[in-house]
Parts: structure tokens; C-alpha cells; sequence
């Protein structure tokens, strides 16, 4: 539905025409006539002479026509935030950049000699990066952090690829231009809260974060594997083939107390992720059945 919407409005924007350099300076005139007239706060409105409503009703129309022209340009200034992990939608994002861009429009002076498009940016840009930072977090950073925190991220990711390990502090500090305190905030509250019935990556999605929390009133907590245990686990594992064996002592950590996830098991064995998922789903079932015939899957029962 979320996509069906998007194209119908990218649809509906891509048939409106762009705006000459000539017809952004006449409707800059006419927006910067109109906002003189509103901005005065001696006049009030119902004091307007005929000439001034008309000033505001050319400037109104203006100012549709400037937005409208320059949609395209909030699209395409949003698209950096694509896929940032954000709860704001590709649509919220839009109009927040589109409400900056009416707000580009009444400020926009055509005497100074530049293109409004270039003007524009910054004001999209400053309201998508409030709308983020006041809708989108449940702990409100400060305005001026959300760049500096995006640019810290791709820094860290870039540099653990070049490198292997992650930076200081004070080197991302160094790198952003920021304070190391202000950089271990930022960090400290970039993932934000979230829903406990939220898929947890743990699981690859397939199981809900409350579902992962051990209860501590459970008597499997209280359960200690004994000798005898081991010996069986150890020969339930043998009845698994060679793979299955592999996959399910790598994902829980059986040797070296290390659980891997399924894209390190993936690259390790040089198959793909799914692969290795479906391989421990079948140990797990045939797993399953044999502790239901042991004493073992009676103990836990």
C-alpha cells in the first residue's frame, strides 16, 4: 500500500513542469511582495486594501507554483535517508522536506543572484532532519546531532572496512568534528527504544524480542546438565549428518562457547545464509525427536 502510494506520487509529480531561471526570479518577486504585506504585523488582515489582496493572491499562486515545480527536488533530497533504520516512511519523509520547501519559498530572495533550488536544500534538509529527530526517536537528541550522528556511523563502517576494527572515540570526534563527550552520547542513544513484539534480529525475524527474555520463575533455568546428559546430547548429535552436526555445534557455540550467526556459518562453509537456516531447522526437528525418547527430553518436558 506504503509503495502503491508512493508511485501514484511520484507519478503526479513527474507531469508538473520545471520552472526557467526568468520564471523562478518573476515568482520570487511576486512570493517576496505577498510575504511584505503578511509579514507586517501593523496591518491587519481585514484592513487590506483591494491592491494588497490581489498582491496576496498573486503571491499565494506563486508560491503553488514554486512548491510544486521543485517536488522533485524534496525526493530526491530525501532519498538519503532511505533505509537509515528509520520509523518515519519514505511519504513522512517527503512532506517534512516539503514543508521546508514552502518555507524555502517565502524566504527565497531573487535578487541575490542564485538558483532557488540551491537555496531550497538546506531548508529540506532541516526539516527532514527535525521531523527525525522529533518524531522518529522516543529520546530526543539535539537537532544539530542527527548529521553529525549519521556521519559518524558511515565514518565507523567505513573505517572497520579498511582497517578491521572499530575507531576511538576520539578519533570519530576528530573525524565529525565534535567533542568525544558529545560523540559517546550521540552513540550511547543512537538505537533508541523499541517494541518488545518487534522481531528480533537474533532470531533472523522469525521470533519476537519478549519471546527471547528467560522467564526467572522458569525450572528449565534451575535445570543443571549432569554426565549422563552430556553422553546423550553427544550421541543425539552423532545421528546428525556431517553438515547438520557442523551448523548446529557453530550456531550454539558448542565447542568454543562462541554461538555464530547464520551469515558467519554461511561464509565459513561457503554456503549461503538460507542454506545453513534451513540445515539447523532440520537438525532441530530431528534433535527434538530424539530427546523426546530419551530421558533427557523427559526431564525438560
Amino acid at each position: 500500500m506504503q509503495q502503491d502510494a508512493m508511485g501514484d506520487y511520484l507519478n503526479t509529480i513527474s507531469r508538473i513542469p520545471l520552472l526557467t531561471a526568468a520564471e523562478e526570479i518573476e515568482l520570487g518577486h511576486a512570493i517576496q511582495e505577498m510575504m511584505a504585506i503578511v509579514d507586517n504585523d501593523e496591518i491587519k488582515e481585514e484592513d487590506y486594501t483591494p491592491a494588497q489582496r490581489r498582491t496576496i493572491r498573486r503571491g499565494n499562486k506563486a508560491r503553488e507554483r514554486m512548491v510544486s515545480a521543485n517536488l522533485r527536488l524534496v525526493v530526491a533530497c530525501s532519498k538519503k535517508w532511505y533505509g537509515k533504520r528509520l520509523n518515519l516512511e519514505k511519504l513522512d519523509l517527503i512532506q517534512e522536506g516539503n514543508a521546508g520547501l514552502m518555507r524555502a519559498a517565502e524566504k527565497f530572495d531573487p535578487t541575490r543572484g542564485y538558483k532557488f533550488s540551491t537555496y531550497a536544500f538546506w531548508w529540506i534538509r532541516q526539516g527532514i532532519t527535525r521531523a527525525i529527530g522529533y518524531q522518529n526517536r522516543m529520546i530526543r537528541l539535539p537537532g544539530a546531532a542527527l548529521p553529525t550522528l549519521f556521519k559518524a556511523k558511515t565514518f565507523i563502517v567505513d573505517y572497520k572496512a579498511e582497517h578491521g576494527t572499530t575507531p576511538s572515540i576520539e578519533r570519530i570526534a576528530e573525524e565529525v568534528g565534535a567533542t568525544p563527550e558529545s560523540i559517546k552520547l550521540y552513540l550511547t542513544h543512537y538505537n533508541d527504544v523499541g517494541s518488545l513484539d518487534r522481531p528480533s534480529v537474533l532470531s533472523d525475524g522469525d521470533t519476537d524480542i519478549i519471546n527471547l527474555i528467560p522467564d526467572p520463575n522458569s525450572m528449565e533455568l534451575a535445570y543443571i546438565f549432569d554426565a549422563e546428559d552430556s553422553k546423550i546430547i553427544h550421541e543425539m548429535l552423532d545421528t546428525l549428518t556431517d553438515k547438520q552436526r557442523h551448523v548446529i555445534i557453530e550456531r550454539y557455540g558448542l565447542q568454543d562457547g562462541k554461538p555464530k550467526t547464520l551469515v558467519e556459518i554461511g561464509k565459513k562453509t561457503g554456503i549461503s545464509r538460507e542454506r545453513v537456516r534451513q540445515t539447523e531447522q532440520a537438525a532441530l526437528r530431528r534433535l527434538h525427536l530424539l530427546a523426546n525418547q530419551n530421558s533427557l527430553g523427559k526431564t525438560l518436558a
